[in-house]
């Protein structure tokens, strides 16, 4: 049998000490799917992913800006950006954090490498997280 336990998590205190832009990842699903949770700021750059990707909207609010359409979303809200979708999120009020669900090794795909780099997207394995 191996080693199961409950664990509980808060997004407010994971995210405690971390810039915004800190992708952590809080939780594995079946060993095939992330949960993850960051602060937005700004606009993201215009990128696309090899499988789905969903946010959940916490607190705040932000926009998706896709090659099919755009949409708002605040707290309590969420949206789902089908895969290959080209996207760009952007925060639209201050401390805007999200939930983000999507397989685990997803592949980001940025229309601009260097843009991407630069805009400061870091992702992190909260050393909490049941796997």
């Amino acid at each position: 049998m191996t080693d199961q336990r409950l664990t509980a998590w808060s997004i407010d205190r994971r995210l405690e000490g971390h810039p915004t832009r800190t992708n952590i990842n809080v939780a594995f699903v079946d060993g095939a799917y992330a949960m993850r949770i960051a602060q937005l700021r700004d606009t993201f750059p215009p990128h696309r992913h090899d499988s789905d990707e969903s946010w959940f909207v916490y607190k705040g609010r932000m926009r998706v800006d896709s090659e099919i359409g755009s949409v708002e979303v605040g707290a309590g809200e969420g949206v789902v950006i089908p895969a290959g979708v080209r996207h760009s999120p952007t925060c639209l009020e201050p401390d805007t954090t999200v939930l983000i669900i999507n397989r685990k090794g997803q592949r980001t795909l940025p229309d601009d490498h260097a843009e991407f780099v630069a805009a400061g997207a870091t992702d992190i394995d909260d050393p909490e997280v049941y796997r």
